[in-house]
């Protein structure tokens, strides 16, 4: 899954205009990274973009993408640093617990799919499933991956996947690297902030 990610998140040649205000983990969209957290375990830059890589952040595995001249940070991708069920930012989230049909069910909607990832694909032994929604009144996109084993895989058994990995990113970044063109599904709107910052 680290490897799909991070393929997901190829530095793209055009700035974005950062996300603005969200907080985790010390780490606030838009502004630079602070100086205090300690040192990447990994960082990578393809210009305009550099990408931060922290092995345990917090408790967490933690990718960052962030401008390389101004430092404004819009992208992250966060999962546990340990098998298991683990607790997220959202309140009632847990990797390796909650179900692509809980997350549906949660929103009230299956969400909003970016043109260049569509709703999943096959990653190794892994089958992987996305569930997309924009933040209201910002510019800040919130999905979820989540991932069932292909040797067990049915035409049914996707809403039975579960949480492996929160992405919290800017929308103009994203349409970049995921494609400009977004279907929205039925019932989708935008969804209000779940998340807890800090």
């Amino acid at each position: 899954m680290r490897r799909l990610l991070l393929a997901l998140s190829v530095l793209a040649g055009v700035a974005a205009l950062p996300a603005k205000g969200q907080t985790l983990h010390g780490i606030t969209f838009g502004e630079p990274i602070p100086e205090g957290l300690p040192t990447p375990d990994d960082t990578q830059t393809q210009a305009p973009f550099t990408r931060s890589i922290w092995a345990e952040l917090n408790g967490s595995m933690v990718t960052v993408i962030a401008d390389s001249e101004t430092g404004a940070v819009s992208f992250m991708e966060i999962r546990p640093t340990t098998p298991g069920p683990v607790a997220t930012e959202i309140d009632g989230f847990v990797f390796g617990e909650t179900t692509l049909a809980e997350i549906h069910a949660h929103f009230g909607s299956e969400g909003v799919v970016f043109a260049n990832v569509g709703r999943g694909g096959v990653f190794g032994e892994i089958l992987v499933h996305f569930a997309t929604y924009e933040i209201a009144n910002s510019d800040i996109v919130l999905s979820f991956a989540t991932v069932e084993p292909l040797d067990t895989a049915t035409q049914d058994s996707a809403a039975q996947a579960v949480l492996d990995s929160v992405i919290v990113a800017d929308s103009a970044y994203l349409s970049q690297v995921w494609g400009l063109n977004r279907g929205r599904l039925p019932g989708y709107a935008p969804v209000a902030d779940p998340l807890l910052g800090g």
